[in-house]
């Protein structure tokens, strides 16, 4: 047994001694404290082993009342520094501290608790799968095989598809229109060049569409849909008066529109047989100085159409047609399409649903049957929402993310126009939106 003991240690044992005769059930905590370790045993065997190592582990055994092996693996597996601080605590702390300590304990026996029940239920679970997949395996494999009669596909030809026409949604060209990154902090910028440099995208983006999709089936036409805001407007009427309009005057980018519309139409028509313009009128365009001051159709997206009309004149199978209205129903294919520019469509883009089923109903008497699809512009953002009768098809424009669009709406998209594809008995079927600001590579 040890003969000499620290005077920190015998004072432990001491003060120990002591609390314990009054209050022996706050040690119940002591570190190593379990059913057959009793904290005077724990005591004991700290006496013995704290500072000298005894040479004879039978005296301390008897000492304690267990038996030497028990006594041997306690002593050795107890980590004495951390036996000492939980010692000292239980000596010196208060009630309300003794408390929050048994408070934590009780708290993390219950995580350890929930823990061990989640696992549980987790391991029950994943037997229950395993059993299930095990019998659901052995009852296939019981049921008899169902021999499929055979099926014998061919591989339909171009002569063999049925012909589809392409449609190309042409809106918000907004040709006169300019701003600079420096009016937008570079965030965008639009001018004469961009609109000319947009414009070939598109050229070439529609050929491409073309060729692609003209190795599998014939297409015979295209349909051009203008939506409106093909100019930007005079100063004095328009939308926006004269603080981002370049300083080409209305009647300059009326013509400077058709010149580049006839352009790509003069390219495309060397790939179909037939082309159907047909335009409705934009909010930016209007003659008047105001909402209403003039008639709907003294527009100057209608002037765009006119010109249009005249310089296609001599090509045979080009037809440019507009409307006095701001609306118009077209049939491709067998598809109805209601189109208008969409300024009067109140609530903006969310509100487009709602829109539709007014427009069927308001629209609905002068056809034979309800529109498939509402096309509109107006709101620079390309986007598709399925419907009941077909959908609606918000077309993008050329300019992207405009003053406007930027400052009081927080929103900016990229120059985009959409075109599709429409077939006699399945309508629209391939759909592209053709980006006009393509990264290179």
């Amino acid at each position: 047994m040890s003969e000499s003991l620290s005077q920190k240690t015998l004072s432990r044992i001491k003060r120990f001694n002591e609390i314990y005769s009054v209050d022996p059930s706050r040690f119940q905590k002591l570190l190593g404290v379990t059913p057959n370790w009793t904290p005077t045993k724990l005591i004991t065997l700290y006496r013995e082993y704290r500072e000298k190592r005894p040479s004879n582990n039978t005296e301390v055994a008897a000492l304690i009342d267990l038996d030497r092996s028990t006594v041997t693996r306690k002593a050795n597996t107890m980590d004495w520094e951390k036996f000492e601080e939980n010692l000292d605590f239980l000596c010196k702390a208060s009630g309300q501290e003794l408390l929050e300590v048994e408070a934590d304990q009780e708290r993390n026996r219950l995580i350890t608790q929930e823990s061990e029940k989640t696992h549980k239920v987790h391991i029950t679970n994943l037997a229950m799968m395993k059993h299930l997949e095990t019998t659901i395996m052995e009852k296939v494999k019981a049921i008899p095989r169902i021999k499929l009669q055979p099926f014998h596909y061919y591989r339909k030809t171009k002569k063999t598809r049925t012909p589809e026409h392409m449609v190309l949604l042409l809106s918000d060209l907004h040709v006169g229109q300019e701003f600079s990154n420096q009016d937008t902090g570079h965030l965008n910028e639009y001018n004469l060049s961009l609109f000319q440099k947009r414009a070939e995208y598109l050229r070439k983006g529609l050929v491409s569409l073309y060729e692609h999709h003209s190795e599998i089936y014939d297409i015979p036409e295209l349909h051009i849909f203008c939506l409106g805001d093909l100019v930007q407007g005079s100063n004095l009427g328009g939308e926006w008066g004269p603080a981002y309009n370049s300083t080409m005057d209305v009647h300059e980018q009326a013509v400077t529109a058709s010149d580049t519309l006839c352009d790509m139409i003069s390219v495309w028509e060397n790939y179909f047989k037939k082309i159907n313009v047909f335009g409705v009128i934009g909010n930016h365009g209007r003659a008047g100085v105001a909402q209403n001051s003039d008639k709907v159709s003294a527009n100057w997206d209608n002037m765009v159409y006119a010109l249009m009309k005249a310089k296609m004149k001599g090509h045979s199978n080009v037809d440019v047609g507009y409307t006095h209205s701001w609306w118009d129903v077209r049939t491709v294919n067998n598809t109805q399409f209601l189109l208008l520019h969409g300024d009067h469509l109140k609530g903006g883009v969310n509100a487009l649903y709602s829109e539709e089923g007014r427009l069927q109903g308001l629209v609905g008497q002068k056809l034979v049957k309800r529109f498939n699809y509402l096309c509109v512009g107006h709101f620079h953002n390309a986007m598709e929402l399925e419907t009941a009768d077909g959908g609606i098809i918000a077309n993008g424009s050329f300019v992207g993310g405009d003053i406007y669009s930027m400052h009081k709406l927080r929103h900016i998209s990229r120059p985009s126009q959409f075109a599709f594809g429409v077939h006699p008995n399945r309508g629209l079927t391939w759909k592209y939106k053709i980006d006009l600001d393509p990264k290179e590579g």
